[in-house]
């Protein structure tokens, strides 16, 4: 098994091996060093290629030879994340208001690109994880974080085939409220969403059957125990997405 140690800023190639009775990482001879790294994520799926961050810049690295596909130079990650099928890396950079420039990066993992940027205000290290993928990469998710007053409401862009050139669809977190009267019109709240996660598709019925996002809010992650808090469901396979078809 190979690995990937960071160890007093420098990340070593090692693999663990079985001296006796204890396991103990041996350094990789022949294998890159990289002096001042300070992140490093193996690509998920195949787990053929490393990033790792240092002051120099963000590599990619052959897992197996240590050759260096592509480097982005001058890159300031401080959070990065694969995408479940390897195509990409989302990167997240501190946030400067004296100069504001978008600091969260979708990577094309094989050309390098940065095809999808953002501003994104708050930790870092949480930037990353407002990204999520579908696990076959036919949906890219972005929850947005609320921007200026707080009654106004974030919401979740929606990428289709993960073409970031393409203007995504938007669900603004805007709640409907009970009327006093059937005949009275629809009314709505404006809110916020806290996560989202998506339900599988049915594999006997990919594409007429639903499919659905939960996106929830008055929590910080969904669990079975927690009372508190309303998930929402969006059928992704209707035309319209914008209205939740059901609340729980």
């Amino acid at each position: 098994m190979r690995l990937v140690v960071i160890a007093e800023d420098e990340a070593t190639f090692c693999t663990l091996k079985k001296e006796g009775q204890n396991h103990v990482f041996v350094q990789d001879a022949g294998m890159p060093t990289f002096p001042t790294a300070t992140l490093a994520r193996f690509a998920p799926k195949r787990g053929n290629t490393v990033a790792i961050m240092d002051l120099e810049g963000l590599h990619f690295v052959d897992v197996h030879t240590g050759v260096q596909s592509m480097m982005l130079a001058n890159a300031g990650y401080v959070a990065i994340a694969w995408s479940p099928n390897d195509r990409f890396l989302v990167g997240c950079e501190k946030w400067y208001p004296k100069n504001p420039q978008p600091n969260l990066h979708v990577i094309h993992a094989e050309s390098g690109e940065i095809v999808a940027k953002w501003e994104w205000k708050n930790t870092p290290k949480e930037g990353p994880k407002s990204v999520r993928f579908m696990d076959d990469e036919s949906f890219c998710f972005r929850l947005l974080p609320q921007q200026g007053a707080t009654l106004e409401p974030n919401s979740i862009e929606i990428y289709k085939n993960c073409d970031f050139t393409e203007k995504p669809v938007s669900i603004a977190a805007r709640f409907p409220v009970k009327t006093s009267k059937k005949s009275d019109p629809a009314k709505f709240i404006n809110g916020k969403f806290d996560g989202l996660d998506l339900c599988p598709r049915n594999p006997a019925n990919p594409e007429s059957g639903p499919f659905y996002l939960l996106a929830w809010q008055h929590a910080a992650v969904m669990v079975e125990e927690d009372e508190n808090g309303t998930v929402y469901f969006y059928d992704l396979n209707q035309e319209k997405v914008d209205r939740s078809k059901f609340m729980i």
